[in-house]
């Protein structure tokens, strides 16, 4: 069977081609399928839940680098298969982009019973039918991966919302009580240099 996945680095720029896009859901065949979790697994699902929207590409950059697409895109379907990850994309008029991964009930219980987040972490279900919704927290994550390709070993540190303590004055809603939002993204680098941002 012919591959008609568009083939696109991970970069800030390529993820705009997804804007305004009707949202294909993965479907798994029957029940769940189990599967050996592996250090890396469990680093992939982490990443997913602390990042909330990952694509395969940029999946295939942080933990399968310089390996063929194909070993790392295998890994994912069982992760998706196992019912540790949801998935979906947009829809193309003309072969198919790459598909996006959230975390599922299921992949924040493995978190919790590994003990990588506390017990008191809560699963919240979104239903995703338009990707525009989604598509700040992907071109965040593209930006932060491009700037990480760029600094190399001089990012010491990338934390998503969900590992972002509020700071003072502000509440969990994401906004403080003056209505300014609280940063999305936070990198440490072992020069000046620090990001944090939110889009609207």
């Amino acid at each position: 069977m012919r591959c008609t996945e568009h083939h696109f680095s991970a970069s800030y720029e390529d993820v705009h081609r997804f804007d305004e896009a009707v949202v294909e859901r993965g479907k798994r065949a029957g029940r769940l399928v189990p599967c050996v979790v592996t250090p890396r697994d469990l680093a992939v699902v982490h990443a997913v839940w602390r990042y909330q929207y990952l694509t395969t590409p940029q999946l295939l950059e942080l933990w399968w680098p310089g390996r063929a697409a194909w070993a790392g895109q295998r890994r994912l379907l069982k992760l998706f298969r196992a019912g540790y990850l949801v998935r979906f994309r947009p829809v193309a008029r003309r072969g198919s982009f790459p598909w996006t991964y959230r975390i599922e009930r299921e992949g924040l219980q493995l978190l919790k019973d590994a003990g990588v987040v506390a017990r008191r972490e809560r699963y919240e279900h979104r239903a995703i039918y338009d990707y525009r919704y989604v598509l700040h927290e992907v071109q965040c994550n593209a930006w932060v991966i491009a700037w990480r390709r760029l600094l190399g070993e001089s990012l010491l540190g990338w934390w998503g919302e969900s590992a972002i303590d509020p700071p003072q004055g502000f509440e969990p809603s994401g906004r403080s009580r003056s209505g300014s939002p609280v940063p999305s993204r936070a990198c440490a680098t072992l020069g000046p240099g620090f990001y944090g941002g939110r889009g609207g």
